[in-house]
């Protein structure tokens, strides 16, 4: 038999996590991107699994054996908090991965830029660079890639 106190408990559980599934909804539908990659590279899509290996530096080479080098926004950026949470990835964890990749000398780590014109430019003039935008208007010269 359900006291009235556990009708109040299971009642409030199913409140919160009502409200947790809304605001889950609202923030990943809000946020869309476009990945750019350099036109050198002549990959023109990838999966999503591929894509966050690459922010996670679990995938270091393109298909043709370019070395994969990522362009990102710092740390603090708006934008790159948006993308690490639509890769299920907190960017704290992503700060860490890079650490340890740099400091250990397994490699190198993201090239860092403050703001639009700074990605297209480090991605147009990087070989194997991949990168991201908020979204990618007619002007600019630069690939898309297309994530499967």
């Amino acid at each position: 038999m359900l006291t009235a106190k556990k009708v109040k408990k299971r009642f409030r559980l199913l409140l919160v996590q009502l409200l947790l599934v809304l605001s889950f909804s609202l923030s990943r539908t809000a946020f869309a991107v476009d990945y750019i990659f350099n036109h050198h590279t002549q990959q023109q899509a990838i999966s999503q699994f591929n894509l966050r290996a690459i922010f996670t530096s679990r995938m270091r080479r393109w298909p043709d054996g370019t070395p994969v080098k990522l362009v990102t926004y710092n740390y603090d950026n708006t934008i790159f908090i948006d993308v690490c949470s639509q890769m299920n990835i907190y960017p704290i964890n992503f700060k860490r991965v890079w650490d340890m990749v740099i400091y250990s000398g397994g490699g190198e780590g993201p090239i860092f830029v403050n703001n639009r014109e700074e990605m297209i430019k480090a991605v147009s003039s990087t070989p194997g660079a991949i990168g991201y935008l908020e979204s990618v208007k007619k002007g600019d010269e630069i690939n898309v890639l297309q994530i499967n």
